[in-house]
C-alpha cells in the first residue's frame, strides 16, 4: 500500500493540515450536533482516520488525530457538550483497525469482520461503563425508549383520525405487533447498524483513496467484493431455527436470518453497481436507481435475492473468491 511521496513536503504538509482540520470538525460537529445518539456524522468518524492514516502514515496519522482531539475537546468545552465528545471517540478504533489490516493485506471481508469485533468491544464496553456510572441497564432502556416511542406513534395516530374504521384498526393491531416484535429483533437490529457503519466507512475510504490514487487504495473496488460461500449456512440455520416453535431458539433464528439478510443486501448492492457501471449509465440515473431500491422493502429484499443467487449464479464473472483476495 503507497502513501504520499515524503520528497513532496508541500504535499505532505498540505495533508496534514487539511487533516487536522477535517477530523477535528467531524468530532466537533458530531458531539454538537448529535449528543448522545448514533446520528449520520457520528457513523462517518472513522472515515477521514482512515484515509489520512493511509495518506500521511501511523506516524504523522496518529499526530494529527492526537491533535485533533485536542482540538476538538477545546471546542466542545467552550459550546459545553464535551461529555457528548466521549462516544465519537469510540468509533476512532475503527478507522486504526482499517490501516493495520491494510497494512496487512487482509481483505475486505476480513477487515469488516475485525472492525465489526471492534467496534463491538468498545461500545460494550462503553454502556457498560455508561450504564454503571448512570445505574441504568443500557440495553432495557433502550427497550423502554423504543417502546414509548411506539406509543407516542400510536397517540399521534388516533388523534389523526377521529373515527374507528377498518383501516384504523390494522394499524392499531400493527402497532401492537411492533410493540411485541421490536424488543426480539433488536440485537439483529443492533448489530445490523454496526455492519452497516463498518460497511460504509471501509468501502467510502477506499474509494477516496482510490480517487485520490489507485496505487494508495489497499482493495478492489467494492463491485468487487464478494462474500464468502460458507456464510450461506447462517441463512439455512437462521431459517430453520427460525421455523421451530421453541424459545428461545425462535428468536435466535430469526436474528441470525435478519443479519444473514442485511450482508447478502449489501453483496447485492456490490452486484448492482457493478451491472451499472458495466452498462455506462449517466451518475445522475444511476443515483436514483440506487434511491428507488434501497428506501423501499421491496427493493431491498429484491437485492439482497440477488445477493444471494450470485453465490450460484457469479453474474459478476469473478473466478477467485474475494475473501481471499487483496490488492498487491
Amino acid at each position: 500500500m503507497a502513501m504520499v511521496d515524503r520528497n513532496d513536503n508541500k504535499a505532505v504538509k498540505e495533508a496534514r493540515h487539511v487533516g487536522l482540520v477535517v477530523i477535528s470538525i467531524v468530532l466537533t460537529m458530531a458531539s454538537v450536533l448529535n449528543p448522545g445518539s448514533i446520528g449520520l456524522l457520528i457513523s462517518f468518524v472513522p472515515l477521514p482516520v482512515f484515509y489520512y492514516l493511509v495518506i500521511l502514515g501511523k506516524k504523522d496519522g496518529t499526530l494529527i488525530i492526537r491533535n485533533a482531539i485536542i482540538i476538538a475537546g477545546g471546542l466542545t468545552l467552550i459550546t459545553g457538550a464535551l461529555p457528548q465528545l466521549v462516544f465519537p471517540l469510540s468509533l476512532l478504533p475503527l478507522g486504526f483497525v482499517f490501516f493495520y489490516a491494510a497494512n496487512d493485506r487482509k481483505s475486505p471481508i476480513e477487515t469488516g469482520f475485525y472492525g465489526i469485533l471492534v467496534l463491538l468491544a468498545v461500545w460494550g464496553i462503553y454502556w457498560t461503563l455508561t450504564g454503571t456510572v448512570q445505574n441504568v441497564n443500557p440495553y432495557r432502556a433502550l427497550v423502554e425508549n423504543l417502546d414509548q416511542m411506539l406509543i407516542e406513534a400510536h397517540s399521534m395516530y388516533k388523534e389523526s383520525f377521529d373515527s374507528v374504521n377498518e383501516g384504523s384498526v390494522e394499524v392499531e393491531a400493527a402497532f401492537e405487533n411492533m410493540r411485541t416484535v421490536f424488543p426480539r429483533i433488536l440485537p439483529a437490529l443492533l448489530l445490523s447498524g454496526i455492519l452497516f457503519t463498518v460497511w460504509m466507512n471501509l468501502s467510502l475510504g477506499n474509494w477516496l483513496l482510490r480517487k485520490k490514487s489507485a496505487e494508495l487504495a489497499p482493495w478492489q473496488e467494492f463491485s468487487l467484493w464478494r462474500l464468502p460461500e460458507y456464510l450461506v449456512w447462517g441463512g439455512i440455520f437462521g431459517a430453520i431455527s427460525a421455523l421451530i416453535p421453541l424459545e428461545p431458539l425462535r428468536t435466535i433464528g430469526i436474528n441470525v436470518l435478519l443479519i444473514w439478510g442485511a450482508l447478502y443486501f449489501l453483496q447485492g448492492v456490490a452486484v448492482l453497481v457493478f451491472q451499472l457501471n458495466k452498462w455506462t449509465l449517466p451518475r445522475p440515473l444511476r443515483m436514483i436507481i440506487y434511491f428507488l431500491l434501497c428506501i423501499q422493502a421491496h427493493g431491498m429484499f429484491l437485492l439482497t435475492i440477488i445477493g444471494l443467487i450470485d453465490v450460484w449464479a457469479d453474474f459478476r464473472k469473478l473466478t477467485v473468491p474475494l475473501e481471499n483476495d487483496s490488492q498487491e
